[in-house]
């Protein structure tokens, strides 16, 4: 409960800065004409890494920051805390056998301008149910019949089964849990995206959101950028910049001082 809870109030500040239009910040290095779509938000706590679904790295900020913005969920959550079809088009259940269709939508991509695909939320699944992964948590997942999973539709289209009924199935493939299988398949899944959302190979930023993660400096800040090729409508906001203020004191003066927005 603690966890979706987090994931919760995570996807609406993120939804927030996605509509905000107008934003100032009178930081140095910010121009007048970019003010406009710059925000500089300041974040009270830094974290560890960016692979959320890891006990080390399942933070609050993380999710806040490389959650909903730049890995969509399946199903976003509302501020009247309805379930919206997101990543996927539709979804539905069958009870004997309990299984899950999800429809990805077609025009759903990475910013690679590969598809998101069936192929892409089996590996995620499968790499959370591995015992070599120290992930934070296996509910639900570790219901699957993994080995039974159809993708069909040009991989559009992915039906995974379960052991018994799985109440709580909306909450499975949440922000940051589906990752791209053609960029990830041979990292080691405890330590990608230690510093990054990136392509361990080449550096580049990876996601399937309205932004994408330029840059993460430790105990400093980090950088959204918008993602130009994202499915959905187009971010208002160019840039998001989150400056790790950690002392309350620091981030008022900082509020007073135009340092941030």
């Amino acid at each position: 409960m603690g966890k979706r809870l987090w994931l919760l109030v995570g996807a609406l500040i993120a939804a927030s800065t996605i509509v905000v239009a107008g934003a100032t910040a009178k930081s140095s290095g910010v121009s007048s004409s970019a003010q406009k779509t710059v925000l500089v938000f300041g974040a009270e706590q830094d974290f560890n890494c960016f692979n959320l679904n890891l006990e080390a790295c399942n933070q609050y900020w993380a999710n806040v920051i490389a959650g909903t913005p730049v890995l969509r969920p399946a199903f976003m959550v509302t501020p009247w805390l309805q379930y919206v079809p997101e990543l996927i088009s539709s979804a539905k259940t069958t009870l004997r056998p309990f299984s899950v269709t999800y429809n990805i939508k077609k025009r759903a991509n990475w910013a690679d301008g590969r598809p998101v695909t069936g192929a892409d939320f089996l590996w995620s699944a499968q790499k959370i149910v591995d015992p070599q992964s120290q992930v934070a948590g296996r509910d639900g997942y570790d219901q699957m019949i993994l080995n039974r999973t159809r993708i069909t539709n040009r991989g559009k289209t992915v039906r995974f089964f379960f052991r018994a009924p799985y109440a709580p199935w909306k909450d499975l493939f949440g922000p940051a849990v589906v990752f791209p299988k053609h960029i990830l398949q041979n990292a080691d899944y405890n330590n990608m995206l230690a510093g990054c959302v990136c392509n361990p190979a080449n550096g580049r930023p990876f996601g399937n959101g309205p932004f994408l993660l330029q840059s993460y400096r430790k105990g400093a800040d980090a950088t959204l950028v918008r993602n130009t090729r994202f499915y959905g409508p187009r971010a208002k906001l160019q840039r998001i910049v989150f400056r790790f203020i950690q002392d309350t004191n620091t981030q008022i003066q900082a509020m007073r001082g135009g340092e941030v927005d």
